[in-house]
């Protein structure tokens, strides 16, 4: 019964979020018997709603969207996912054409198009060297993060070589 009742709960919260709800409210129960990182957005996090919202609505006409959302219900690719919608809404008003590439294989994210030329994007989301389990990272501006600065910029390079030298993207 306890599902149920948070279900009702988080239900509740979507109707001031119309675009989570369209793209997510279905998913709710399998987010609550998943522990998913949607939920705890919605329960402590509020801020973020309006974030993700605004973002789903400025991609909501774009074809493919909800591929990024399928993904992105996996738990662990939900933060990944959340980079992903930010830059593509970020970058739709700025480019003549977005297009969310559906791959057979992981990469690249996007494709657009600007001044007559045509642009791949992979977006990557560098994670926090202290996060326990992928996709659960709790973001404390208190720790020191001076060594971790200096391995998060190895990770930018070794992710960089992974990309454009070894898949050639």
């Amino acid at each position: 019964m306890r599902i149920e009742e948070n279900k009702e709960a988080i239900e509740k919260i979507l109707q001031k979020y119309p675009y989570i709800e369209k793209y997510y409210g279905r998913f709710v129960t399998f987010f609550l018997e998943k522990d998913h990182p949607l939920i705890n957005l919605i329960i402590r996090k509020r801020s973020y709603l309006d974030l993700l919202n605004g973002w789903l609505e400025k991609l909501d006409s774009i074809p493919n969207v909800t591929h990024l959302v399928k993904k992105s219900k996996n738990p662990a690719e939900f933060f990944n996912i959340m980079s992903e919608l930010k830059v593509a809404s970020f970058l739709i008003d700025k480019v003549d054409k977005l297009k969310i590439i559906v791959p057979k294989n992981s990469s690249p994210d996007f494709e657009i198009e600007i001044l007559g030329k045509t642009i791949t994007i992979e977006v990557k989301r560098i994670e926090d060297k202290m996060e326990t389990l992928k996709g659960n990272v709790e973001y404390d501006p208190t720790s020191p993060g001076l060594p971790y600065k200096i391995d998060d910029i190895s990770t930018i390079h070794s992710k960089i070589k992974e990309s454009i030298i070894e898949k050639k993207q």
